[in-house]
């Protein structure tokens, strides 16, 4: 918390290769990864 504190308070811009429709996709993806792993897992340990 006090480094948090710290840190400057101004909000700048994301970086120009941060605001490519790319990353909403990459997220979107990892997103679904993730939840495909979860699910893939409780199925899994039922199984066992």
């Amino acid at each position: 918390m006090v480094y948090a504190a710290t840190l400057p308070k101004d909000i700048l811009p994301l970086m120009p290769a941060l605001q490519s429709w790319w990353l909403k996709f990459h997220v979107g993806t990892a997103i679904f990864a993730y939840g495909s792993f979860a699910i893939a897992c409780g199925l899994a340990f039922m199984y066992l």
